[in-house]
């Protein structure tokens, strides 16, 4: 049965160029079940199948079978009949999907790699697009297909993507590159300049090195067939830069069909349907349309596009046809873009586009004031410039954009601490409340920036009561919450203002970082914190750098309340990092409203570090106990009282003025009694702050916080061991750090720090891993531990006792250990060896201080602390006991993969180091045996996964540690078979038979039969 196909490789010309990338590519084709190519007319998919085949048969790694589509439309039965027959079958009657998939089996073990050229002439919807999609889904194991053309038919790939296997070529990776451009100018004696214009496409770069007529070439071979609906939506699409099907509709006048656009060389479409058209055919188009057609197409997406909210691409295409008053409304638009805000170098481009007598002195003042606002708001530059906009749209009668610069410039002010801008902003809304839509809001949001300044909280509450954001722009509806957030914290009322932050951040979420929206989320988590949640400490807000994307006051504020956090809960590593950004960005210049959130940050930093006359210095640079306020400089210190009232009596004193709140008074309680342990005075008693350890960790550096709490000890104050046992679950470094600080002082407050480090097991540092299975190992971290003590025979054997038993006596631990010494001798010699363990297990450990991993309790040795403890055969059992679950709950996949991640485990016979100690032999027997079992069905279940590659991998590693193990003879056996090697499998076979006959034993039912398989093979 003939059929509108190709069965050969077209021959190799002789100007083609090798590429030699490409051809590593197709190389897969053997391994990957499908490879996808889809370019356009003159990318140069046929020849680069045909070098792939001329290779192949030049040194084959599978077969190639050719199939190239014909114009007309292709049957299911004829493009079937023609891929039997191309791979070598013979077509009596009929063909099903069924019979291609069986000749392609019948080749096994050797890859078959179907090659279909021009598949872009199967029709879609046809009986030959759903032929060639039944036979993705029945490709055998050695089955390939590799479909090129100008567009690929639609078949179900995504199972094969997901497991990537399926490889896609575009015409982005058909394009020459660089490399290959210069290349071919050099074969062809051009200068690689004369083919750049050709975008890569290989059929215009062999053009223009040919010198022939390029554009005639596009016009009449790639063009000139196409329906004169698509050339001209070709055209508008090269006008406008392209868009979506929509966009591209309005512009045309009329619906367009993208997939007949889609096909044209150099014209993509991307996941998001957006239709992107590359240069060159703006320049070969350009008579396509009279230039009113092209003012109506741009004029036609313009406006489609602004009603999307895109008016920065709007706007350019209003500029493009020079329709000004048009533009000037969508790049006003732009610049107060809600969702997508303009970069400065966006506005500086679109600023370039402007004539000057066009568009008018306003929108240009204005992006320079919104350019010098995202660098820094709080200037006088951006004052000035903001001053000149509104003065310009005065002048204008544009009341809209008027108070759009005026609210932006208010924030500006209100950065600045610029009392008289705000309050002149204040009175022009009043002057202008009746011809202003929303001028309450408006006004009330001036009254409460002005009160936030002033420091009067009751009146930033009082004005923003009821006051509602429907219909407010969502840049600026955030800002309302932000003051209630900030006056209810001044208060001392964190709890109240979390309802407020709340709404500050969901108001703000979505929103790219400018103009307070990083601020307004930030104030979530300080809030939390504030009201004592410990987990806001962890918040992400405060524990990144926010980035460059992030306007520098607002990077620099989540830098500080980062540092600060990160001091709180001993994490100095993540504090440095963040300070270090920090004083990089504060090198310039930073608003008002940060200085004392600044130096808080620092003061916090140097007492983490341990450097207090620092700290105190840092503080009392900003800070005047003379002189406190409630706002500016001391606003952070209200939030965060503890390090400050710690450090300066004088500034505990000026607080106690100021900080408000049951809280807070219990904050600075703390802090006096934190002092008078220092300086060895009376001290208050502990008050209600230790009774919730999240309340001393959220209020205090760790570092104070941990020295609170041992001076609650010295009361007998068993709250303080909460604190510490607290401290010691979220930074156990940070904490034994300071406890050892503590304990080399002098006086109770010493005393009863070693009294802590005795008995309290704090964690190390880094994790221990131990490993059995094979010569005993030990890791700390990722380091391998090969120090003298570890060398020492004894203390590996204790080691891997403790592993076998957890828990032993001591006496019963002596006399496995040393059974030819009496009970006096062989006890020394444990307590000796357990020094050398315990030093082995944690170096940094102090001598008096309580041991971690091993302990001593009742006259029983325990290996505890699995949270920072692994065993490699504790691991082994569990994973093959989930394994085991698996498969019972009928997951076989899954059950696979514990499996394979249990075998790998394995290095060598488990304690190898003790093989000759009885109480390992029943553990080492048992593992053995279940690694033995486990690896078997694992190779079992890969030989059903057709890898048999990999069962057989797996069966001879198996059979290395158990030559008898009938089970991996047998996979050996089907793996070799599966693989296509029957003389291996036969002669594995016989070893199996071998090995059995030598054990007396008959071979089991399984075996029989995978024994039938193989002599009847052919």
């Amino acid at each position: 049965m003939e059929g509108p196909f190709r069965r050969s490789a077209p021959p190799l010309g002789p100007g083609s160029v090798v590429r030699p990338r490409l051809l590593r590519a197709l190389v897969r084709r053997f391994e990957v079940p499908v490879i996808c190519i889809e370019a356009g007319a003159g990318f140069g998919k046929s020849t680069l199948l045909a070098q792939a085949h001329h290779e192949n048969l030049l040194a084959p790694r599978g077969r190639d079978a050719w199939l190239t589509c014909e114009r007309g439309d292709a049957s299911a039965s004829a493009l079937l009949a023609g891929l039997v027959t191309t791979l070598g079958g013979s077509v009596g009657g009929e063909v099903d999907v069924h019979a291609v998939a069986e000749q392609i089996r019948s080749a096994s073990p050797v890859a078959v790699a179907l090659l279909v050229d021009d598949v872009h002439l199967v029709e879609p919807g046809s009986g030959a697009e759903a032929a060639l999609g039944a036979l993705v889904q029945e490709l055998p194991a050695n089955g390939h297909l590799v479909l090129a053309g100008r567009r690929l038919p639609d078949l179900p790939l995504a199972r094969l993507a997901a497991q990537q296997r399926v490889l896609r070529l575009s015409e982005d990776d058909l394009r020459f590159t660089d490399d290959e451009l210069d290349e071919y100018a050099r074969g062809a004696d051009v200068e690689v300049v004369q083919l750049e214009p050709a975008a890569g496409w290989p059929a215009l770069v062999a053009l223009r090195a040919s010198a022939d007529d390029t554009r005639a070439f596009m016009l009449e071979e790639v063009v000139g067939g196409l329906d004169p609906e698509v050339r001209r939506t070709l055209a508008v699409a090269a006008l406008i830069g392209g868009g979506d099907q929509a966009v591209l509709s309005a512009a045309s006048g009329g619906s367009v069909d993208l997939a007949l656009v889609t096909q044209i060389p150099l014209v993509a479409c991307t996941a998001d349907g957006r239709v992107h058209v590359h240069g060159l055919w703006s320049e070969l188009l350009t008579d396509e349309l009279t230039e009113a057609e092209q003012d109506d197409a741009r004029r036609a997406a313009a406006d489609l596009l602004a009603q999307r909210g895109a008016h920065g691409e709007a706007f350019e295409l209003l500029v493009a046809s020079r329709l000004w008053r048009e533009a000037r409304r969508e790049l006003l638009e732009a610049c107060n873009d809600q969702a997508h805000p303009p970069w400065p170098e966006q506005l500086r481009r679109w600023e370039r586009m402007l004539p000057d007598d066009e568009i008018g002195a306003g929108p240009r003042a204005y992006i320079d004031a919104l350019v010098a606002r995202a660098d820094a708001a709080w200037t006088t530059t951006a004052h000035d410039h903001f001053r000149d906009a509104i003065a310009a749209f005065a002048a204008d009668g544009d009341l809209v954009n008027e108070v759009r610069a005026m609210v932006r410039a208010a924030y500006a002010a209100w950065q600045r601490a610029d009392l008289e801008t705000i309050d002149a902003f204040g009175d022009r809304i009043v002057e202008l409340s009746d011809r202003l839509p929303g001028a309450p809001f408006f006004w009330a949001l001036n009254r409460a920036g002005r009160a936030d300044l002033d420091g009067n909280w009751d009146l930033v509450l009082e004005t923003l009561d009821g006051l509602g954001t429907a219909g407010v722009e969502p840049r600026v509806a955030y800002f309302p919450a932000c003051f209630r957030v900030d006056a209810l914290l001044s208060c001392g009322k964190a709890g109240a203002a979390l309802e407020a932050a709340q709404e500050a951040a969901a108001l703000a979420d979505g929103l790219v970082p400018a103009a307070g929206a990083h601020s307004a989320k930030l104030r979530l988590p300080v809030t939390r914190w504030a009201a004592g949640e410990r987990a806001a400490l962890t918040d992400p807000l405060l524990t990144r750098d926010p980035g460059p994307a992030v306007a520098r006051d607002e990077r620099a504020e989540g830098l500080a309340w980062g540092v600060i956090a990160a001091t709180y809960r001993g994490d100095l590593s993540t504090a440095r990092t963040l300070q270090r950004v920090l004083e990089a960005i504060t090198e310039l210049e930073l608003p008002a409203r940060l200085h004392g959130l600044v130096a808080l940050a620092r003061t916090a930093y140097a007492v983490g570090s341990g450097d207090e006359p620092v700290a105190r210095a840092e503080l009392l640079g900003v800070l005047d106990p003379g002189h406190p306020s409630p706002a500016t400089s001391w606003r952070a210190v209200l939030w965060q009282p503890a390090v400050a009232a710690c450090l300066d009596a004088g500034v505990a004193a000026a607080l106690e003025q100021l900080v408000p709140g049951p809280r807070g008074r219990a904050i600075l309680d703390a802090a006096t009694r934190v002092r008078a342990l220092r300086a060895g005075e009376p001290a208050p008693p502990a008050g209600p702050l230790l009774d919730d350890p999240d309340d001393v960790m959220t209020a205090f550096p760790l570092t104070y916080g941990v020295e609170l709490a041992v001076g609650a000890l010295v009361d007998r104050d068993e709250r303080g061991h909460r604190v510490i046992e607290a401290y010691v679950e979220t930074s156990p470094t940070a904490t034994r750090a300071s406890l050892q600080r503590l304990a080399e002082g002098p006086g109770p407050t010493a005393a009863a720090a070693r009294g802590v480090l005795g008995v309290l097991p704090i964690p190390p540092e880094q994790p221990v891993r131990i490993e059995v299975l094979g010569a005993a190992q030990l890791r700390r971290g990722d380091a391998v531990i090969d120090d003298a003590d570890w060398r020492r025979e004894r203390v590996r054997a204790l080691l891997l006792l403790l592993v076998v038993r957890s828990d032993v006596r001591r006496e019963e631990a002596a006399s496995l250990l040393w059974p030819d010494l009496d009970q006096h001798k062989s006890a020394a010699n444990l307590r000796l060896t357990l020094h050398y363990l315990q030093a082995v297990l944690e170096p940094h450990r102090a001598r008096r201080e309580a041991p971690y991993f091993v302990s001593q309790d009742a006259g029983f040795l325990r290996l505890r602390g699995r949270d920072r403890l692994s065993v490699d055969a504790w691991e082994l059992t569990a994973l093959f006991d989930e394994a085991d679950d698996a498969e019972a709950s009928g997951a076989p996949s899954r059950a696979l993969d514990l499996l394979l991640e249990a075998t790998s485990l394995w290095r060598g016979e488990p304690f190898e180091d003790v093989a000759f100690a009885e109480w390992a032999a029943p553990t080492r027997d048992w593992l053995h045996a279940r690694y033995v079992a486990g690896a078997v069905r694992a190779a079992e279940l890969l030989l059903a996964g057709d890898r048999p590659r990999d069962a057989l991998e797996l069966a001879e590693r198996v059979l290395e540690v158990e030559p008898w193990s009938e089970p991996a003879l047998r996979v050996r056996v089907s793996a070799h078979l599966a693989c296509g090697h029957r003389a291996a499998a036969l002669r594995a076979l016989e070893a199996c038979r071998a090995t059995l006959a030598e054990l007396g034993v008959e071979p089991d039912a399984e075996t029989r039969m995978v024994a039938n398989r193989v002599t009847e093979a052919r």
